[in-house]
């Protein structure tokens, strides 16, 4: 009899083959990678809580909201400041910690 061991968050994985990208290199990444980047960790997200409002990186005038997030993608755990704006579209994503478990990826989204 064989058993199925997957994880249970995997089932929300949005790419388990998702390659994950350095926020090193962010400064010189094109601008369509970090959308792409963006939109996988937001739609991987398992968790979020709002902290208040943030600055925008380009010159529009709408507000975002700061949000932090907690999610699955590529097999790993991640923790991530997003900036999303009202209508809860991504338009920024800072600092997307890797986790190998779902312990620290807890310990660390709740600081």
């Amino acid at each position: 009899m064989t058993t199925n061991s997957k994880h249970p968050h995997a089932e929300f994985d949005g790419d388990p083959e998702f390659e994950e990208f350095s926020s090193e290199f962010d400064h010189r990444m094109p601008d369509w990678k970090k959308e792409i980047q963006a939109e996988y960790h937001w739609e991987g997200r398992i968790a979020e809580r709002n902290c208040g409002p943030c600055d925008r990186f380009d010159d529009a005038e709408e507000i975002l909201q700061l949000v932090a997030i907690i999610g699955y993608l590529g097999g790993r755990y991640y923790t991530a400041w997003c900036g999303v704006d009202a209508k809860r579209w991504i338009h920024q994503l800072r600092h997307a910690e890797y986790f190998d478990s779902f312990e620290a990826a807890v310990e660390r989204f709740v600081r």
